[in-house]
């Protein structure tokens, strides 16, 4: 049993949470737990210990192999389905991998992507597949970060990738503390690692289907980036959270971000946006539990729940849930507010900064900006509108259509159209032009208007064959919702 304490509201009584151990295949332990979110469920995707296999180029050789299990949301009992998935582990305890997932129709293919290599070797990269009802396939490489220079795995403490629009995002944290990043041009290529900042043990979500944000570890601190992927530019970062490692952060459109992480013996559950300048202790959901020597922690977000697994350093796993009322406030993941030093927010004069003779520099605009996804004044509409020009930089250009989205007033549709009805000037191939970032964000400010105007350019979006593919997948999403609301 675990027992939950919304921390400053002590006039409550603790909730308690039913947590279930659960059942391993043949009764194996399990290690490193991963939750992938699917239509029909969650995933868990776990690793058996490694063991050591028969290989002609390398003595000590090890293969981990994998189980996957369908959670269903009432019972948090896992179905393990057939898996033909093994992690390479050269030598034993040299790996680095992460689960991710892309959505093929009603169903969830899973992506492996893995980093390894022995001594100063350099480092082998693969990234696999493994659909419902497909067998596992992958893809290898050697990452670069020039021409010539290799990189070693023994460098990475840690791993992490993401899917996009543009490909697949991967990071990792070097053991100089510095972070890497890299994504995928087409099927089989990628770009050269870069240094993107400083920190430790990264985490890539992708919460919008456009943009990603990057979590790390900087001196005991959890550090928000968000990461222009196509071009792989930090947006800017801000410290969100203390914590400790390990660490996971999910997150989705709808249901908003959740942090998780273990103190100590003890789980903590964080559930906040990553916009917000200061999180309090409205926003932390501390988990007391007798689970003995918890070692890895996994969260996802589902119907407004949060949903984690615990594994244990003797290989257990105990899954569990916080009840749909106590979250039922989170804050979305684009929210934003503008917080003194004391918490209270600060009333913002649009106007004179969003104005067109302001003399507000470019980072000010952009803080005027993102504090309208939370406060949603409607009188900056107009301020909005006119930042949508190609004159301004493109991260105000985007933050704007997203602030009008949020605020959801119908004097945007109008700027919104021509810009989806606009020629298209780029190479629909390539989903990292700014072109097709700032049209992605058009379609979701669209939907997230929700006026059923919207559904003819939406659905001429979404079967035009000279367009985006990530614009016409988000387009159709919308039509679908913006249908459903009738």
């Amino acid at each position: 049993m675990i027992h939950i304490a919304v921390c400053a509201l002590p006039a409550q009584a603790a909730v308690e949470a039913r947590v279930g151990k659960l059942e391993a295949p043949e009764d194996k332990p399990l290690f490193e737990p991963r939750l992938v979110a699917g239509k029909t469920g969650i995933l868990v995707v776990v690793r058996e210990a490694p063991v050591k296999t028969a290989s002609s180029f390398l003595p000590q050789t090890y293969e981990a192999p994998v189980h996957i299990g369908l959670l269903d949301l009432a019972t948090l009992r896992p179905v393990w389905q057939k898996c033909d998935v093994k992690l390479k582990q050269v030598p034993r305890d040299n790996v680095r991998w992460s689960v991710t997932a892309s959505r093929a129709g009603d169903s969830v293919d899973v992506i492996f992507c893995q980093l390894w290599s022995v001594g100063t070797l350099p480092a082998y990269m693969q990234i696999g597949r493994k659909g419902q009802n497909s067998p596992y396939t992958a893809q290898r490489y050697t990452p670069r970060v020039g021409v010539g220079q290799e990189l070693s795995s023994g460098q990475f403490q840690s791993f992490s990738a993401a899917p996009s629009p543009s490909g697949i995002l991967a990071t990792a944290g070097d053991n100089r503390g510095r972070l890497w990043i890299t994504r995928t041009t087409k099927a089989d290529e990628w770009t050269k690692w870069r240094v993107l900042g400083v920190g430790s043990y990264p985490q890539l979500v992708n919460h919008d289907g456009v943009s990603a944000a990057l979590f790390s570890l900087n001196q005991e601190h959890i550090v928000l980036a968000n990461i222009m992927n196509a071009r792989l530019q930090n947006a800017g970062s801000r410290s969100v959270a203390p914590a400790s490692v390990p660490f996971c952060v999910t997150a989705s459109r709808k249901d908003g971000a959740c942090l998780v992480h273990l103190a100590g013996a003890i789980p903590h559950i964080v559930v906040s946006a990553p916009g917000l300048e200061k999180w309090s202790d409205n926003h932390i959901i501390k988990l007391e539990t007798n689970i003995d020597r918890p070692a890895h922690i996994a969260a996802t977000l589902s119907s407004g729940r949060v949903v984690f697994v615990i594994g244990t350093e003797a290989g257990e796993l105990y899954a569990g849930r916080i009840p749909a009322k106590k979250i039922a406030e989170i804050p979305r993941l684009h929210g934003a507010t503008s917080a003194s030093a004391g918490g209270a927010v600060q009333h913002i004069d649009y106007g004179s900064v969003l104005g067109e003779d302001s003399p507000a520099a470019l980072q000010a605009r952009n803080k005027a900006i993102i504090s309208l996804l939370t406060t949603k004044d409607a009188s900056a509409v107009p301020l909005l509108l006119k930042h949508l020009d190609k004159k301004h930089d493109l991260v105000l250009r985007q933050n704007a259509i997203r602030a009008l989205g949020a605020i959801g007033d119908a004097r945007a549709l109008p700027e919104l159209f021509r810009l989806l009805d606009a020629p298209l000037g780029g190479n629909i191939a390539d989903e990292g032009e700014n072109e097709a970032i700032l049209r992605r964000y058009t379609v979701l400010a669209l939907q997230d208007i929700g006026h059923a105007s919207a559904i003819p350019i939406l659905r001429k979006i979404a079967e035009s064959p000279k367009e985006y593919q990530s614009v016409r997948d988000l387009a159709k999403n919308a039509v679908e919702e913006l249908q459903a609301r009738k």
